[in-house]
């Protein structure tokens, strides 16, 4: 599994539907702050063990348990540190509990002291992208993908979205799409690990989502709404949320760590689709010649066997010619179609470079 990204969790009693054909839900994310202030005596030369800490702060909770637990800022004064839990009524409980509380550490003569409060979730808020559009130059409200329209969502799982009748290791676009359609009309959805071009692609859109497209475990989407209110649903109902699978086979409850935010790069703007497509079907073109080339069975380099119906019966002692005029002819009409496409790549790739001054 992913640390820290995708982990297991018991309690899914605050867990709200998003797609059950997939068993997929969502759960808030609950996390407090914890700071453990160390004794005013310590020099900046002395280390403490983060370890030793976190593992009594495991055995404080008890019988609860922190999902994930790490360390978030550390020096001579204070560890600061941060801690998920199940549900939000153990936060309150945890925070009454622990906040004030004082750590006795065999390294240390003083006790440790510990302040706990509840943790804010980053997330980006209306008023965030509202600014954001109308204060940009470059954008344009009036178009799709240059207005607050598109989410972009990361670390999704794989498995958790492919079609079992494919088994062919992919997210399934039709069952992203049904899951998200939830919120509102989808006007166009792109995965980019599903298109295999991408990583060849010199266009600035696909070079942004080309690094992630190697992880064999998560993969992200880039979702354009048809309506503005589809979009404000999106992000409403996502914020502070993970992604919960329940799994009907093992009964295991897995969640991922998916980061949500509106999309600042007009990914999906026509304009940028169309350089995707554009650069695709250059690509295309240069591995179907590519193909032909190195699979011509007129190629000088390979030997085939000459058969009666290329050269007529054989008499005895007459030359064999290796060619008949009518697959000459055919060697010729392919040389043709050859020329014409790398001539269809060049005008591609002249009409990209136009695109790309835009």
């Amino acid at each position: 599994m992913e640390e820290n990204i995708i982990n297991e969790v018991h309690d899914i009693t605050e867990a709200i539907e998003l797609y059950p054909p997939k068993n997929l839900f969502l759960v808030p994310i609950n996390k407090i702050t914890i700071i453990a202030i160390l004794p005013a005596y310590l020099k900046k030369n002395r280390s403490i063990s983060n370890w030793d800490i976190m593992e009594k702060l495991k055995q404080v909770i008890k019988p609860d348990y922190f999902i994930a637990l790490k360390v978030i800022k550390s020096d001579f004064k204070y560890i600061q540190f941060e801690g998920e839990v199940n549900n939000k009524s153990l936060v309150r409980i945890l925070i009454s509990r622990m906040d004030g509380s004082c750590l006795k550490l065999n390294s240390l003569m003083e006790p440790v002291t510990i302040r706990v409060t509840e943790a804010k979730i980053s997330f980006p808020l209306k008023n965030e992208w509202d600014s954001y559009f109308k204060d940009s130059k470059n954008m344009n409200e009036m178009k799709a993908g240059e207005r607050p329209d598109t989410i972009h969502i990361k670390n999704l799982p794989i498995s958790w979205f492919a079609d079992i009748s494919e088994n062919d290791g992919k997210p399934c676009e039709k069952i992203v799409m049904e899951c998200f359609n939830s919120f509102g009309s989808i006007r166009v959805i792109d995965i980019p690990i599903l298109d295999k071009y991408r990583c060849k692609m010199q266009t600035s859109s696909a070079k942004r989502t080309a690094r992630l497209l190697e992880n064999p475990i998560l993969f992200e989407v880039f979702i354009q709404f048809k309506e503005y209110v589809g979009f404000v649903r999106a992000m409403n109902c996502l914020k502070a949320k993970k992604l919960l699978y329940l799994d009907r086979h093992t009964g295991r409850k897995l969640t991922s760590l998916i980061m949500v935010n509106f999309d600042k790069t007009k990914h999906l703007s026509d304009k940028n689709i169309r350089k995707r497509n554009i650069e695709r079907k250059r690509l295309q073109l240069k591995d179907e010649i590519h193909q032909k080339q190195n699979f011509n069975p007129f190629n000088s380099h390979q030997e085939y066997p000459i058969t009666h119906e290329d050269i007529g019966e054989k008499e005895e002692g007459d030359e064999i010619q290796p060619q008949s005029e009518e697959n000459l002819a055919m060697e010729n009409r392919r040389n043709l179609l050859i020329h014409r496409k790398l001539q269809s790549i060049r005008l591609l790739g002249e009409l990209l470079d136009r695109v790309k001054i835009m």
